[in-house]
């Protein structure tokens, strides 16, 4: 659901995994192991498994669903030119909640000083 909106894999990651509970017992090294049992009862699931499916998600859209990746690049072109011209980007969300989001581009200055 968050694909159309141009989701990053880190993000993607972050959102299936809070649905989920830490089993913090089995968690060490820098794996951690998730359930989707309040009781942190099995099956479980570690944070390299859900990358791994986030990798699969993206490659079966890129391969499988030209149109959606056609539709990201047109809204991505899109939000480029209204943060060009100063306009923000405003959509609406299904329950009813306006969204504005002005998006401005970073310009560095760099100026050297003689004395």
């Amino acid at each position: 659901m968050t694909i159309p909106y141009n989701v990053s894999a880190i993000n993607m990651k972050k959102y299936i995994i809070s649905d989920l509970y830490l089993v913090e017992h089995l968690s060490k090294d820098g794996i951690y192991w998730y359930s989707k049992s309040e009781k942190l009862t099995g099956p479980y699931i570690n944070n390299k498994d859900v990358f791994l499916l986030v990798s699969c998600i993206q490659e079966i859209i890129s391969k499988d669903f030209v149109k959606i990746k056609k539709l990201m690049k047109y809204l991505r072109n899109i939000a480029t030119i209204l943060t060009l011209i100063g306009l923000p980007i405003i959509w609406t969300l299904p329950h009813g909640l306006t969204v504005t989001k002005l998006l401005r581009s970073k310009v560095h200055i760099h100026q050297t000083f003689y004395i």
